[in-house]
């Protein structure tokens, strides 16, 4: 991908206009090759809204970003990152 377009900045501003603790969203951004892979952090109470009933939601927010990955030849795609650090579940493993 030689001039690469920013798939975070217009997914963090979508996010962060739907939920109710802007602050707390954080975007990832992970190219590999043709594939973005953009992982959404958040407030794990804002993740319903995110996701939206049956995945609604999630899915418009992937179809906009999706129209100028067609353009650009890539492939989005969207995750929701809401994983504990790994620090506390690695003192859980006993």
């Amino acid at each position: 991908m030689k001039d690469s377009f920013n798939y975070k900045e217009p997914l963090e501003k979508i996010i962060t206009v739907l939920v109710d603790n802007p602050k707390e969203v954080e975007i990832r951004e992970e190219v590999d090759g043709t594939i973005v892979n953009l992982y959404i952090k958040a407030n794990p109470n804002d993740y319903g809204v995110i996701i939206g009933r049956g995945g609604k939601m999630i899915n418009n927010i992937k179809n906009i970003l999706k129209v100028k990955a067609v353009k650009d030849g890539i492939k989005i795609n969207l995750n929701i990152d809401d994983r504990e650090p790994e620090s506390s579940t690695a003192d859980n493993k006993e």
